[in-house]
This record gives structure tokens, C-alpha cells and sequence, in this order.
């Protein structure tokens, strides 16, 4: 079950007739009223949940889940056989003339709640515990009430995710092929969300031909002359430019990794005359699109596809893995993007890396050979100020260790419980202190971030033993999660 609150969602009726990609899969279709506060210089209204003018919320929707049946199967989403309950929030707004120099009349997302808490409960009675936010704020990393209000839900309802485009603010004004800092949207840099930034899409030839330059054409976003001369799309381990930067104002890592965004084939509106980046067979049922508001529902896909496998894995015990193991594994499973000078991107433009669904699979059905998935997430992992908890583990020669800690902090700019990861070997000697996935490894603990991770790609054979403990817990106890996987050396 996965809840999209976006513009609209193709004829906005399923009675009359719905994109065949949505149909018999709709647990609720919303449109929510305009919000009070536009009061003072709009005229108040309510239209239905029709996607009439970008096709914005009908392409997110198909990514996370359509089933592709209109194409037989081509451009099906990421769970396909997932349900959907969607939350239209796009309307059009008549602007008072008191007002009309300050804002135009048009299409805006006006049916956003002042408190984004309602918004998630809307999906959540109707039974959705993933939701994708593909819009956000423009607050250049700054915590904000949106940022407050999401971490206080999924502190509330640990069970949810909120997934979150990072947003299309990306620049490289010096010309040195990173991306700059600082230019997040909320609530995609609330502490407890899950991040996503964009990385190209694998098409090439197909949907826009643009390149980097041709979308920007002043030379003001990206000046590099390589970057100007590089299509859009094509490879898709590569950092898309326009992707929005962290770290947060307060020092944190976002995003938190990346999807592939530009020149993405999902579901047409066909309320809408928008063709997005171009049109794509059959017509007039599919286009091509690209932003981090691509990248986002395809992660949400993702976790319906990981808790769907966990849920398998644990049938006996009916156990549902929480928002934070979703996390946890999500960010256990990616692999490094590359930036576009040809290393690796920073955790800034990339967060933990590409999300490869199937590195956070349950060892059952694991397609990874060697590649075995461990996970600890149960209401007992709890922890105060001063406890730790420990894993006893063996490894082989050579063995590649992978581990990712996460929790849902209360809500708070700044970090207010602080747990630890560390690993220590037979001796009880710290070897390695969690930190951020992309950082240089240090002994030096993470005040920060509320995930931590260690990855070495060669230990020594012999016993060691994972330990976490709560360094700082003001409002606890601490509910966390952990997943951890170990790879032995070839041969």
C-alpha cells in the first residue's frame, strides 16, 4: 500500500473510467480542499482529482506502482502490484487582483494541509504506511515546520516511511563538476525522511535528446563545458547535475541516496495536453519525464518490493520490518555513484550511493550469491543512556562487512538521541566507529546523524562484535534498527 500526495492523478474518477495502469488498484482517490491560508488572496474553491495540468502526480504514481498493463508490461513501476491510495492536492486557483502582481492565477498545490501530519494520516487511514512526497520547499537545508511535523509523525508511527524528493535546485557555479552545497528542499532534510537525489536515467536516444547545456542555456547552473555537452540521460551511475546538494544547515547528510531521474517513461494524465520530456509508445498513455521527483517514487516502489520480502521472511513470527529497517536496508543496498568528473560523488550530491533493490533482499531470496542479509528490528531494541547492545559475529578471510544503524529521532533540528555503532574485535578493542556511507573511516563518533554505517571491504578472519550503544538518549527509550551484510572473498 503506497500513499502519493501529488497534483492529481489522470481522470481524477475511477467510475469514468482511470489510466489502466491504476485500474482495480485504487484503495482511494482524495482531493483534498484548498488550504485556509490562501484565503486572503484567492478565491476559495475545490475541483476534483483530475491531473489536468503537468500529468505530474499521474507519472510519480505509475513509477512507484503502475502495472504497466497498457504497454504489456513495458513501463510498469517499481511494485506493480501494489495498491494505491492518492491524495490530489493540485488546484486551480483564482488569485484575488489585490494580489495579482504578487502571485499569477493558475495551477498550484493548494490543497497541501498546513500540518503535513494530516496529510500522512489521510494515507495512513486507508491503510498506507509508505508515502511518497515528490514537491517540497525550496529552503536551501534550513529545518523548517514541514521538517518538524514529518519527524514527529514517523516518531509517532514508526511502522512509516515518508519518501521525499530532494529537489532540482543543483548548481555548479565555480565550473568544477561538483554540484554546490546547501540547496535541499523540506521536508526532504528532516532528520527521520528518506532523501532522494537523482542520478541520469539509463535511456539514451529516446525522450528528450537535450543535453546539460540546452537546459541551461545562459550558462548560469552549469558553466562546465563537459557538462554542457552531455546528454541528459544514458548513464545511469552517474550524479544528475541538477540534483539538490546537502549537507542540511545543521551539519547532516542528505540526501540520502539516489535513484535514476531524467528521461523516465511512466503514466500519462490524460486530462493533461503536457507531453513532459517527450511522448512514448503506446500513445497517448506514456511520456518520458526527469527531476528528483522521478527518482523518489521509484525508492518508494522499492520499499514496498523490501517490505513485502521481509514480511515473507518473517511469516512465522508476522512480523512487519518498521519505517527504520526499511531505511536501514535501503541504505545497505546501495553502491557507489559516480560524480561528474569520474570519481566518486560525495556524500553531499549522492547520499549512501544507487539504490540496488536486491542487495536488501532476506538471504531466502537473495539473488546476490554470498551476499547474505542480516537484520535485528523488534520492539525490544531499545536502548537508554549508558546500555549498549551486542552481536557476536565470524568471518572469514577477507570478508566485506556492511553495516547501517538507523532510528527515528524526536523531532528537532539537531540531533537529540545519539546512538553509537562500533566494531570491536576478539579483544574488545574498537576497530571501526559508525559514520556516513562515502565518508573517509574515522575514530571519531558521529554527533550528527541519526544512521550511522560501517562498511570494510577486507577483515582478517576471526570473531568480532558489533555494539551499539545509546551515547545520549534524552527522550528515550531508543527504538532502532539494524542491518548488516557480510560477503565473503571470492573463491
Amino acid at each position: 500500500m503506497i500513499s502519493v500526495a501529488d497534483t492529481g492523478l489522470d481522470s481524477g474518477d475511477p467510475t469514468s473510467g482511470m489510466h489502466p495502469d491504476f485500474s482495480g488498484r485504487l484503495r482511494a482517490l482524495i482531493s483534498l480542499p484548498m488550504n485556509p491560508t490562501w484565503a486572503g488572496f484567492a478565491n476559495a474553491r475545490t475541483d476534483d482529482a483530475a491531473d489536468r495540468a503537468s500529468g505530474h502526480g499521474t507519472h510519480v504514481a505509475g513509477l512507484a506502482l503502475g502495472s504497466g498493463v497498457a504497454s504489456r508490461g513495458l513501463h510498469g513501476g517499481l511494485a506493480p502490484a501494489a495498491e494505491l491510495v492518492f491524495l490530489a492536492l493540485e488546484q486551480k486557483v483564482d488569485v484575488l487582483p489585490a494580489a495579482a502582481a504578487r502571485l499569477p492565477s493558475g495551477y498550484y498545490l493548494a490543497g497541501r494541509p498546513v500540518d503535513l501530519r494530516d496529510l500522512y494520516r489521510a494515507g495512513e487511514a486507508h491503510g498506507a504506511t509508505l508515502h511518497n512526497l515528490s514537491w517540497g520547499d525550496p529552503t536551501q537545508g534550513a529545518y523548517n515546520d514541514d521538517c518538524f511535523e514529518t519527524d514527529l509523525y514517523l516518531r509517532e508511527f514508526p511502522l512509516a516511511v515518508v519518501v521525499c524528493a530532494a529537489g532540482n535546485d543543483g548548481v555548479d557555479r565555480d565550473g568544477n563538476r561538483h554540484i554546490d552545497s546547501g540547496s535541499l528542499y523540506a521536508p526532504a532534510c528532516a532528520k527521520n525522511t528518506l532523501a532522494v537525489g537523482a542520478c541520469e536515467g539509463p535511456l539514451v536516444g529516446r525522450g528528450s535528446r537535450a543535453t546539460w547545456g540546452q537546459l541551461d542555456p545562459g550558462a548560469r547552473r552549469w558553466p562546465a563545458l563537459a557538462d554542457r555537452n552531455d546528454p541528459v540521460s544514458g548513464e545511469a551511475d552517474r550524479i544528475a547535475p541538477m540534483s539538490s546538494c546537502g549537507p542540511t544547515r545543521d551539519g547532516r547528510a542528505k540526501p540520502d541516496l539516489c535513484a535514476p531521474g531524467t528521461n523516465l517513461v511512466s503514466a500519462r494524465s490524460r486530462s493533461t495536453t503536457y507531453q513532459g520530456w517527450g511522448l512514448a509508445d503506446p500513445l497517448p498513455l506514456y511520456m518520458y519525464d526527469g527531476g528528483t521527483s522521478m527518482a523518489a517514487p521509484l525508492v518508494t516502489g522499492a520499499l514496498a518490493l523490501l517490505r513485502q520480502a521481509w514480511r515473507r521472511e518473517w511469516k512465522k513470527s508476522r512480523r512487519t520490518p518498521t519505517g527504520a529497517a526499511l531505511k536501514a536496508l535501503a541504505l545497505l543496498a546501495c553502491i557507489p555513484v559516480r560524480a561528474r568528473t569520474g570519481g566518486q560523488a560525495s556524500v553531499w550530491e549522492a547520499g549512501f550511493g544507487r539504490l540496488d533493490v536486491a542487495r536488501g533482499l532476506p538471504p531466502s531470496i537473495n539473488a546476490r550469491a554470498g551476499w547474505r542479509v542480516n537484520l535485528r528490528d523488534a520492539a525490544s531494541q531499545r536502548l537508554e543512556t549508558g546500555q549498549h547492545r551486542d552481536i557476536a559475529l565470524r568471518l572469514k578471510a577477507n570478508s566485506h562487512l556492511r553495516v547501517v544503524l538507523c532510528w527515528y529521532d524526536p523531532p528537532g533540528e539537531r540531533l537529540i538521541n545519539d546512538l553509537d555503532l562500533s566494531l570491536l574485535d576478539a579483544g574488545g578493542q574498537a576497530i571501526a566507529l559508525g559514520g556516513i556511507a562515502g565518508l573517509a573511516p574515522s575514530m571519531t563518533p558521529d554527533r550528527c546523524n541519526p544512521v550511522e554505517c560501517i562498511d570494510l571491504p577486507t577483515l582478517t578472519a576471526g570473531h568480532y562484535v558489533l555494539r551499539i550503544s545509546g551515547f545520549n538518549v534524552m527522550d528515550g527509550p531508543q527504538r532502532y534498527a539494524l542491518a548488516w551484510a557480510i560477503e565473503p572473498a571470492a573463491g
